[in-house]
């Protein structure tokens, strides 16, 4: 999925191991290795990416929904804030939508008690 916005401002290299593709979003949907803001000039860039994948979080669930024949998406930016025990994966084509990069796939994870909480990136 294309947004009109450039997803490396919202999901920085800098959060993922070179080559990576898959991201990890904190309860905060930030990336889980930016806790904090840290991969963000400051707060306020940290606040507005926050905000960008929400709406990545929001659209990728909506699509999925309708995809799925739902009538309202399972998953979504308030749930995934609700619910930190979910974890929301993010696949990325950074070269894609002229540059700006798009979202191939989305997964939501339970973790925690009784599940193995680790998702191989290699798997997705």
């Amino acid at each position: 999925m294309d947004f009109p916005f450039d997803l490396s401002t919202v999901f920085p290299a800098s959060c993922l191991p070179e080559g990576e593709v898959v991201v990890r979003l904190g309860e905060d949907l930030l990336p889980a290795s930016a806790r904090g803001g840290a991969a963000f000039e400051h707060r306020f860039a940290a606040a507005a990416a926050a905000q960008r994948a929400a709406e990545v979080v929001d659209a990728m669930g909506a699509a999925s929904a309708s995809a799925q024949g739902l009538r309202a998406p399972i998953t979504t930016a308030a749930r995934a804030r609700c619910h930190p025990e979910h974890a929301v994966y993010l696949m990325l084509d950074r070269e894609s939508n002229a540059g700006l990069g798009s979202v191939v796939g989305m997964l939501k994870v339970k973790e925690g008690r009784g599940t193995r909480g680790d998702v191989r990136t290699g798997c997705l």
